[in-house]
Order: C-alpha cells, then sequence, then structure tokens
C-alpha cells in the first residue's frame, strides 16, 4: 500500500482521502491491540486526534455537499453524523478510563466496532454520492478538505454542534484550543 499522499497524489478527488484515513484509523485501532501497556494512552491520544480531525473536516466539507443532493441524501447525512457522534461519545469516555481495566477494554471493543461499521457505511453511502461530482468539483473538495482537517479540534468534543452554523463557528476555535492543549502536554 503505497502513503497517503502517493495515494492522493494519483487521483486528488476527495473519496481517495476519505479511504486513505479510514484505513490510517484502521490501522491505529489495530496498534491499539498490540501496544504494550504503557504505550496504549499515547497510542489512543494519536487515534483520537486522527479520528476526530477526520469527522469534524467532514462534517464541514463533505456532509454539507451530499446533503443538498436530495432529500434521501440529507437522510444519509443524519445517520453518518449520528454514528460519528456516537463514536466521540466512547472515546471521551475512553479518556477517562484507565487502560487495562474491564470498562476501558468494554469501551474500546465497541468503539472499534463503531468506527470500522461508519467507515464501511460511509464508502458504501457517501462516497457514491460525491461520485456524482466533476474532476475539478472533487479536487476542490478535497483541497477544502485537508484544509478543513489541519484546523479541526484534535480531542473529542461530543457536545459540539455537528452541522452549521454551530460547526463552523465552534471547530475552529476548539481545534485552536486543542492544538494549544497539546503543545502546553495537556494530555487527552
Amino acid at each position: 500500500m503505497g502513503s497517503f499522499l502517493d495515494d492522493a497524489g494519483r487521483d486528488g478527488g476527495i473519496d481517495v482521502h476519505l479511504r486513505a484515513d479510514h484505513r490510517r484509523l484502521a490501522e491505529l485501532l489495530a496498534g491499539l491491540d498490540t501496544a504494550r501497556p504503557r504505550e496504549r494512552t499515547e497510542h489512543l491520544r494519536e487515534f483520537a486526534r486522527e479520528l476526530v480531525s477526520h469527522e469534524v473536516a467532514e462534517e464541514l466539507v463533505v456532509y454539507p455537499v451530499v446533503r443538498r443532493q436530495s432529500a434521501e441524501a440529507a437522510r444519509i447525512c443524519d445517520a453518518r453524523l449520528g454514528e460519528q457522534a456516537e463514536a466521540e461519545r466512547h472515546l471521551d469516555k475512553l479518556g477517562r478510563l484507565a487502560p487495562g481495566t474491564v470498562e476501558f477494554e468494554q469501551e474500546l471493543a465497541q468503539l472499534r466496532v463503531d468506527v470500522l461499521e461508519h467507515a464501511e457505511l460511509e464508502e458504501q453511502s457517501v462516497l457514491p454520492l460525491l461520485a456524482v461530482l466533476a474532476g475539478p468539483d472533487r479536487e476542490m473538495l478535497a483541497r477544502r478538505y485537508v484544509r478543513a482537517r489541519s484546523l479541526a479540534p484534535t480531542h473529542p468534543h461530543p457536545a459540539a454542534p455537528d452541522r452549521p452554523p454551530g460547526n463552523v463557528v465552534i471547530g475552529p476555535v476548539a481545534g485552536l484550543f486543542d492544538r494549544l492543549r497539546d503543545a502546553l502536554g495537556s494530555g487527552a
């Protein structure tokens, strides 16, 4: 498998970025299983950063475009956004549990199922709706997605809005706060 940049460079469309993010998230989840107990907290933080920034970028860039296509597309968006909100709640709870406890392991198992199922459903239901966009539109959407992802929060904010206008205002502010928190070493 090529690197994310290799894959993105070949197509430039939004679906390449979304699929690459899904692969990366699956790899990070697998890494949580093989990490030594002392490393699990840092692996979880990395997974959280990747998942949250991916989800927020989708909420800001992808879902508004898909939602405008039809009532059925809006229903699909609502279902996928609900799945993302549930994953953030699990992630937030995991951040407050001690790795290795029964509750932590149960929460992690549920998060894993939720994230992998969501990625599969997204690839089956959302990516086909993006396929109707012309090449230049898909490339523009990809550039906007990458930019949004770079500004997105890096920690779960389960109570934050996931639809405009709230997510447009709160997302970048939370992202700035999270990056400051990360730089100061305040953890997840």
